[in-house]
């Protein structure tokens, strides 16, 4: 099932986990907080990344680098 077919069977029923099975086996379990989780994350913005300062070692020694 998808997100959402998830998230509709724990809003009309008072299930708080979900079994995930494949075929006969059972594999693991969705809770709420997992939806709540993954809906989250796709609605959240994108984090801006951090820039890394670029450390040529051929140059200088780390505790030299004219860049701390």
């Amino acid at each position: 099932s998808d997100l959402l077919h998830i998230a509709q069977v724990f809003l009309s029923t008072n299930f708080r986990r979900l079994p995930v099975v494949s075929g006969t086996d059972l594999r693991g379990q969705i809770s709420r907080r997992d939806v709540l989780v993954a809906t989250h994350d796709l609605m959240a913005p994108p984090r801006e990344r951090e820039a890394n300062l670029l450390y040529l070692s051929s140059i200088h020694e780390r505790h030299a680098a004219p860049i701390a």
